[in-house]
């Protein structure tokens, strides 16, 4: 990604320094940033706690952080099942938090909430559940896991289901700026 990326933009902006880099163990100095971003990431991260205290150390006092991510719900069973169908899904995939597990974390790591919006997020079904999967068996466990969900959890999520098989369902996420104390 950051391969094409920089060739992408290299040449429109060649002041751009491109870094692989642990998300949780940043190659920056400490507040050396105006702005950080991070969009559709953290719910693979090992130690989201571990990133939002690197976020914090490199921004300069009055930097901006934005965050974009899926979130839990925060009902515990609800989350739980949201992460299931996630981790079937992507193996890569690590946790959601709830938006106020990470409202904790911001807060105890000096970034106070400027303004935040949450939304649902609709995938279409079929489209979403090849994009990680590696077989037609585990996109079928996938598939298992929602049509067997229970009436409450199948409404909360707006599965949507059609002879027998899932169209749709719908996730929560978060976009949340944040300003360093």
């Amino acid at each position: 990604m950051l391969e094409n990326t920089a060739n992408h933009l290299r040449t429109q902006y060649p002041n751009i320094f491109y870094v692989l880099a642990d998300a949780e163990s940043l190659p920056f100095m400490d507040e050396s940033f105006d702005i950080v971003t991070c969009r559709i990431a953290p719910h693979h991260f090992p130690n989201p706690d571990d990133f939002i205290r690197e976020v914090s150390r490199m921004l300069k006092p009055d930097g901006k952080f934005i965050l974009i991510d899926n979130i839990a719900p925060e009902d515990t069973k609800k989350g739980a099942f949201m992460n299931e169908v996630e981790k079937s899904r992507d193996v890569s995939h690590v946790r959601c938090l709830s938006m106020s597990e990470w409202q904790k974390l911001l807060q105890s790591n000096a970034l106070e909430e400027v303004q935040s919006r949450e939304r649902k997020k609709k995938f279409i079904f079929p489209e979403w559940v090849k994009v990680t999967t590696k077989s037609q068996e585990q996109r079928d466990e996938v598939e298992k896991l929602l049509l067997n969900a229970s009436e409450e959890i199948k409404e909360y999520f707006s599965i949507e289901i059609a002879d027998g098989k899932v169209q749709s369902h719908q996730i929560d996420e978060w976009m949340v700026l944040c300003k360093k104390e």
